[in-house]
């Protein structure tokens, strides 16, 4: 009986050790990086400087750039956004439902770029609707009612 009982304290212990590691494992570059990678948009490029989950705390992802690199001398910054900060954590939304809280971005910077007959950000919103991005739509589905609130700092 006694070794069962090791063996199920065990269990438990790893099983608490996997979940409690599960926010660690979201939060590292390798990670989040193959799904920044997974968004790529032809002539563009996203880049992510780091990303803060936890059980019980704001989630946080900093440093987020998109550079169009189709121009062969340099790539130029589009949008840089130092960071985009939730209130709630992991925790809250897996218990809140369709509740999403506060989403804040700071200090957003768009630069626009006006091209002969068009500009950087109608260049981008064609290549998102040519990606494979939005081949995967599927316009039958209907979209999720979500309760969330944006504030913008330093616009």
């Amino acid at each position: 009986m006694r070794r069962w009982s090791t063996w199920i304290a065990l269990g438990l212990a790893a099983l608490i050790g996997l979940v409690g590691s599960i926010p660690t494992i979201l939060g590292s570059k390798w990670l989040y990086q193959r799904l920044v990678d997974q968004l790529a948009i032809e002539g563009f490029r996203l880049k992510v400087d780091s990303a803060q989950f936890a059980w019980f705390r704001p989630l946080a992802i900093n440093g987020i750039e998109l550079e169009q690199v189709d121009v062969p001398e340099k790539p130029r910054g589009l949008l840089s956004i130092e960071s985009i900060a939730s209130n709630r954590s992991l925790m809250g939304y897996l218990l809140g439902g369709r509740n999403l809280g506060t989403i804040t971005l700071r200090k957003p910077k768009l630069d626009i770029e006006l091209l002969e007959n068009t500009s950087n950000i109608e260049k981008l919103a064609r290549s998102i609707e040519n990606s494979t991005l939005s081949a995967q739509k599927n316009s039958s589905k209907s979209k999720p009612k979500l309760d969330i609130q944006v504030v913008v700092e330093d616009l």
